[in-house]
């Protein structure tokens, strides 16, 4: 699900509020129900006259529904069966991650990569990624992939090779550089 989230595709779609089912109008519930094949127009109307709302339409059971008004059993049975459905969707939203979807691309990239190419497998070096994205992409790695495990996605070159001041020394150096405009 993590991958289809960062699917160029589908992640516009993502971004868009949707109420979740229990938020549900009634005017939604109906809505729902007419584009439901197993549920009749006689049973749209009923929910529509009883103004079932969303979190109402999820707490019907059988008797709720004989209730109000539905009498054939096996219509009451497929109602009944849609609501469970639905009561399922709404227990299956989306996994929302507050990141780049460009910077997770790469990494859900690289983790396909290396699932499928074994020893062969090579991470990413900085000039793999959009310039505009490195910073953004570093951190991003590094918060899900901490210390060691970072370097599975992306291979750091060392900023400077030296005997007298650390990767991390020269990191910080950068940062302190760049905040200034260097």
């Amino acid at each position: 699900q993590l991958d289809r989230q960062f699917d160029e595709a589908t992640w516009p779609e993502q971004h868009v509020y949707l109420p979740s089912i229990k938020q549900w109008s009634y005017e939604q519930v109906a809505d729902w129900a007419k584009h439901h094949d197993d549920i009749s127009d006689e049973v749209v109307g009923l929910l529509e006259e009883n103004k079932v709302t969303g979190s109402e339409l999820l707490a019907f059971g059988y008797e709720d529904l004989k209730n109000l008004g539905i009498s054939r059993p096996g219509t009451l049975a497929l109602v009944t069966k849609a609501i469970k459905g639905l009561g399922m969707k709404s227990q299956c939203q989306p996994i929302f991650i507050d990141h780049d979807p460009y910077c997770f691309g790469k990494i859900l990239d690289q983790l396909r990569l290396k699932a499928t190419s074994k020893e062969d497998y090579k991470p990413l070096s900085l000039s793999d990624i959009e310039e505009r994205k490195l910073d953004a992409f570093a951190k991003t790695v590094d918060y899900y992939f901490p210390g060691e495990l970072a370097h599975l996605i992306l291979k750091k070159e060392p900023l400077l090779q030296s005997s007298i001041v650390s990767q991390d020394q020269a990191e910080m150096i950068k940062r302190w550089l760049d905040e200034d405009g260097c």
